[in-house]
């Protein structure tokens, strides 16, 4: 029987040759395909370097010239936001990102001024069109250093990273919060004139229907914190003067919340009020 034919037949001598060379050409040229690699990354972290200067040099010059209607809108948020977390768990940053992105039709990352103010109201805070595009006209001009963001529209991330940073994460050393923020002294003349008015009002409805002053005021309030925290806001805080029977504006109503906000949230520990309210108690009307 012969040899099976399934026996390879002996390598070509010249192939075998050409090929060692190709192999080393291909290790000559190898330094090369590195280095080339080596250049292509270099050249992106010098490009991430650059827009990263860019980044800084437009924040520090945001930080060193804050606007009054944005820091007003972030105070405002962080309170809608704070609300919701302290009610339903989760994060300010959370919340906020989740419903961007839920307005965010084409995912582009960006939004306009329409998607914004959308996104704003299904948080449960009512900005007109007008602030809305002064809003997305201001981030996006700061963005625009530094991207390449169309106008009238923004990146979102500048305004979380905002809303995030103005607040106090629960790890962090809490400072002592004092009951009120209000000055010691004469009270102010917008105080004087809110205090007249309740105890004008619970003069009456204690002359026509009894009760003690003190459990009207604080009943009032108490109603009105939903989450019984011992603090209003001031949308809960005109809500319990309704109860009183007692019409405030909203002006007159953040006002009167900011004297007693000792956190800058836009809340007030409503106890010392109910204390200056009824001081000299019964049955008022004094002051």
């Amino acid at each position: 029987m012969g040899r099976a034919a399934s026996n390879a037949a002996p390598a070509d001598p010249k192939a075998v040759m050409e090929a060692r060379r190709a192999a080393y050409r291909e290790e000559q040229n190898l330094p090369d395909v590195k280095w080339s690699c080596f250049a292509e990354q270099r050249k992106h972290e010098d490009f991430a370097a650059v827009k990263f200067a860019q980044k800084q040099a437009a924040l520090q010059a945001k930080n060193a010239r804050p606007d009054k209607k944005v820091t007003d809108f972030v105070r405002r948020i962080r309170r809608v936001l704070d609300k919701k977390s302290r009610e339903h768990g989760g994060t300010e940053g959370t919340y906020l990102r989740e419903c961007f992105l839920n307005w965010d039709a084409d995912c582009s990352g960006t939004i306009d001024s329409t998607e914004f103010r959308k996104a704003i109201r299904s948080l449960g805070l009512d900005i007109s069109q007008a602030d809305a595009s002064y809003l997305v006209g201001y981030y996006g001009g700061v963005e625009s250093a530094y991207t390449s963001v169309q106008k009238n529209e923004m990146t979102y991330d500048l305004l979380i990273e905002d809303v995030v940073n103005a607040s106090t994460h629960f790890l962090q050393p809490q400072p002592p919060i004092p009951k009120s923020a209000r000055p010691d002294g004469p009270f102010p003349p917008v105080l004087r004139r809110f205090i007249k008015k309740v105890r004008q009002k619970l003069f009456r409805h204690i002359a026509g229907k009894g009760e003690n002053e003190r459990y009207l005021v604080r009943n009032a309030f108490l109603n009105w914190d939903k989450d019984a925290s011992g603090k209003l806001d001031y949308d809960e805080f005109r809500n319990a003067m309704w109860q009183l029977n007692l019409a405030m504006s909203e002006d007159e109503a953040v006002q009167i919340v900011d004297l007693y906000d000792s956190t800058g949230k836009g809340e007030m520990r409503y106890d010392q009020l109910v204390k200056d309210i009824t001081a000299g108690g019964p049955h008022l009307p004094k002051q």
